[in-house]
């Protein structure tokens, strides 16, 4: 089934809303521009934060699936209340409830499990108070995401391809681009059937230094960019023989670190975890020798 990963900004022209559906408690949501980001609050607000804000049926998930929900907001106005804001599953399961305490854009996050190819999802506010005439808690929202929180990629199914320097492919289901960045010798990537080393490679894998047993002054370099950031990444590096390393690059172009591999065993699985406030954008693999590289699981952000 295709990956499902759903991003909501407001920007787009044709389809801002991206199939949301105002609620009774978001009625006078309209767009709203702030300077080159445009997000979603309220036209004369007044009352109280009590109930259905925002709805979506998502369609295209993969049971037993957990995703991510995340929700960019920001209060308009600070009053004595504590607004609160938590998603609604099939009208029925209460996700986390979480505070809204400030002016500045915060992101919250969610967890659902898919237990079937639909679901609809509500958000809902509260603004923790029994008086129906206080002072509501105005909020503004932005940049609502779903995405798997672990997304895995052992290339079946993708057909065999060969790669030649700049080239870049992006796999057949969406999880990453691969760009074979330097090719000194002329010596091309390969997305091809292999023998299996089970566990760590199984049918289709990326093969580089193709024939070449020892390149060290010749190495090749290929890029992996996950089809979203991620706080941990893992593959396996099956029958490197010589020194390689792998690069992990932050959202900012910053090299987070570098994981080099020499002598035995040949066989490694490569892993890697993101610190505090950083996220993996890309990793470089630097291969001097022939090799194989499969069986990815990327842990989103």
């Amino acid at each position: 089934m295709e990956l499902f990963i759903d991003h909501t900004d407001f920007e787009s022209r044709i389809d801002p809303w991206n199939a949301w559906e105002r609620e009774p408690n978001g009625s006078m949501l309209i767009i709203l521009g702030d300077q080159s980001n445009h997000y979603i609050g309220y036209e004369n607000w007044a009352g109280t934060l009590k109930g259905r804000i925002l709805s979506k049926m998502l369609v295209g998930l993969t049971s037993g699936t957990h995703y991510r929900v995340s929700l960019r907001v920001k209060r308009k106005t600070i009053t004595s209340l504590n607004p609160l804001l938590w998603f609604l599953v099939d009208h029925e399961t209460e996700l986390q409830k979480f505070v809204v305490r400030g002016a500045e854009w915060q992101t919250l996050n969610w967890t659902f499990q898919a237990d079937q190819a639909s679901h609809h999802l509500t958000l809902v506010g509260d603004d923790d108070t029994l008086d129906p005439i206080a002072e509501g808690s105005e909020l503004s929202y932005d940049d609502i995401r779903i995405y798997p929180v672990t997304i895995t990629e052992n290339l079946d199914g993708q057909p065999a391809q060969t790669i030649s320097q700049g080239e870049e492919v992006q796999l057949l289901s969406k999880t990453m681009t691969i760009k074979l960045l330097e090719d000194p010798l002329g010596i091309k990537a390969f997305i091809e059937p292999t023998a299996a080393e089970p566990g760590m490679r199984e049918g289709p894998a990326i093969t580089l230094q193709r024939q070449q047993h020892h390149q060290p002054n010749n190495p090749q370099k290929l890029q992996i960019t996950p089809v979203l950031p991620c706080s941990e990444l893992k593959f396996f590096w099956t029958w490197r023989q010589f020194p390689g390393e792998v690069e992990f690059y932050g959202l900012h172009g910053n090299l987070l670190t570098t994981l080099s591999y020499t002598g035995e065993p040949r066989h490694h699985e490569v892993k890697y975890n993101a610190p505090d406030g950083e996220q993996i954008a890309w990793i470089v693999v630097i291969c001097r020798d022939y090799a194989y590289l499969d069986n990815f699981t990327l842990t989103t952000a």
